[in-house]
């Protein structure tokens, strides 16, 4: 029984005690929560105020171009613009070759213009002729 009321008084008597100072010191009061604002990272905990970071640097228009531009995929293959328009630039030297001084220029422009108009085909139908001969081994 005895135990029970010195526990009792301990109790009581430790809020008195924290709120007792001792005399010529102030107070320190809890510092007033703050929000973080973009640019902001917590507070340091040796001085309690928030840490300033660098500005973010501005978005550059010209880091986000295309390199190349995919106009096919073929399974996992792709086909890029410069793959094509090299293909376009070969079906029309075959087309003038075929011809040579046998055409008139309507017909070496017609020969032109159909080998151009199934240049995207024909690369599509390399692509997966070199695929499946992948798959049955035969290609390295």
């Amino acid at each position: 029984m005895r135990n029970l009321v010195v526990i009792a008084a301990l109790c009581a008597a430790l809020p008195l005690a924290a709120q007792s100072q001792p005399q010529g010191s102030q107070p320190k009061p809890a510092p007033a929560p703050t929000l973080e604002k973009p640019g902001m990272a917590a507070p340091d905990a040796k001085s309690e105020k928030p840490v300033k970071l660098a500005a973010p640097k501005p978005v550059n228009p010209d880091t986000g171009k295309t390199v190349e531009e995919i106009i096919a995929r073929v399974n996992n293959e792709i086909i890029t613009r410069s793959e094509y328009e090299k293909a376009r630039i070969s079906a029309q030297e075959d087309a003038r070759s075929e011809c040579q001084n046998r055409c008139t220029p309507e017909q070496l422009q017609t020969n032109i213009e159909d080998r151009q108009k199934h240049t995207l085909r024909d690369l599509v139908d390399q692509s997966l002729l070199v695929q499946r001969a992948k798959d049955m081994g035969t290609w390295a």
